[in-house]
Formats: C-alpha cells, sequence, structure tokens
C-alpha cells in the first residue's frame, strides 16, 4: 500500500526545520486502509478492553511489564483513543479480533503487514523509533510510524509519554481520507 502524508508530518517537517524544542517527535508514513471508520474504535471498545501487543524495547534495561504499563497510560491518555480500555494479556473472548500493536524500532519489512505479522523483525535505533498498528485479525485498519529526535532514558520520562500520544493521534485521524465523501458524514469515516 503507498504512504500518505498527512497534515502532521507536513508540520513536523517544518518544526524540525526551525529547530525543535526538546523532546519533538517527527510522525510519517501514516496510513488507512478501507476498513478505517472512528465508529471501529466504539466498536472495539464495546466489546471490552482491547489487547496491546508491543514488539521490541527500547530500553533494554527496563522489564517489559515496566514498558507496557507506560505504553498504555500513554496511549490512553491520548484523546483519538477514547473510549477503549487497553490491555496487555488476554482480554477474554471478542466477537471481532481488534487488537494494537506497538514495535518499536524499524521495521524489515512493509510496515502494513505489522498486522499479519507481528512478530516481524525489526532493529532498535537510539533515539527512539515506533510503528504502531490498529488491526482486525489479520488486516491492517490503520498503522502510524514515529520517531523521537531525542534520546530518553525511561519510559516514564515526559517526552517519551508525550510521543506515545502524538503517535496515537496518528494512528487514528479523525476521518479516513481514502474515503471520497468523508468530509460530509463526519464521525462514519
Amino acid at each position: 500500500m503507498p504512504m500518505r502524508w498527512n497534515w502532521l508530518s507536513a508540520l513536523a517537517a517544518l518544526a524540525l526545520g526551525a529547530g525543535c524544542a526538546p523532546g519533538a517527535s517527527l510522525y510519517f508514513a501514516t496510513d488507512t486502509s478501507a476498513l478505517y471508520r472512528r465508529l471501529e474504535i466504539s466498536a472495539a471498545a464495546a466489546q471490552g478492553p482491547v489487547p496491546l501487543l508491543l514488539r521490541g524495547n527500547p530500553f533494554p534495561d527496563v522489564a517489559p511489564d515496566r514498558l507496557a504499563a507506560a505504553t498504555r497510560a500513554a496511549m490512553t491518555a491520548a484523546p483519538a483513543l477514547h473510549p477503549v480500555r487497553l490491555v496487555s494479556g488476554d482480554p477474554g473472548p471478542r466477537m471481532v479480533d481488534h487488537r494494537f500493536i506497538v514495535a518499536f524500532g524499524e521495521p524489515l519489512v512493509g510496515f502494513d503487514s505489522l498486522c499479519a505479522d507481528p512478530d516481524a523483525p525489526f532493529t532498535a535505533p537510539q533515539p527512539v523509533a515506533a510503528t504502531a498498528a490498529f488491526c482486525i485479525g489479520p488486516r491492517m485498519v490503520s498503522t502510524a510510524r514515529g520517531r523521537m529526535l531525542d534520546t530518553v532514558r525511561a519510559p516514564e520520562d515526559p517526552a517519551f509519554t508525550a510521543f506515545l500520544v502524538g503517535l496515537t493521534q496518528a494512528l487514528l485521524p479523525p476521518v479516513n481520507p481514502r474515503l471520497p465523501r468523508c468530509g460530509l458524514v463526519w464521525g462514519m469515516c
């Protein structure tokens, strides 16, 4: 699938050229499939907790549970994710297999295949880079990539939290730009 540049990418590129504040992040290569609708977020939440799969760890000395807790808290703070409650373990029975995946590092495969192959290999650069995906089973609903411009030392760092909030916002745009009449019926896209 082709990558799409959005207004957030252009704004980040302008900020990069003008000199960014410490902790700034760059979001790029966001993409949505024809499956993406804002209503899908509410449908996922209506089934109960939604699984969050984490791949990689940008903090090698940090326990995975600590990274998972910080990532869940940061993503949940993003307005775009409301009303979803994320869990790291088994969420119990669900009618539709909605899930979120965050893979820290740079993918060695196309990021649109993350839903079908969440265990695909990633390299772990510093500063932190991540690819996020909203999936229904093996099918990609939306994806976003981001990179921090500064190095952080712990998952509780406010800059890391802000990075994940921004990544979540980029992952879940208010409308799907792939749908031709999307702007006419807000909430249906």
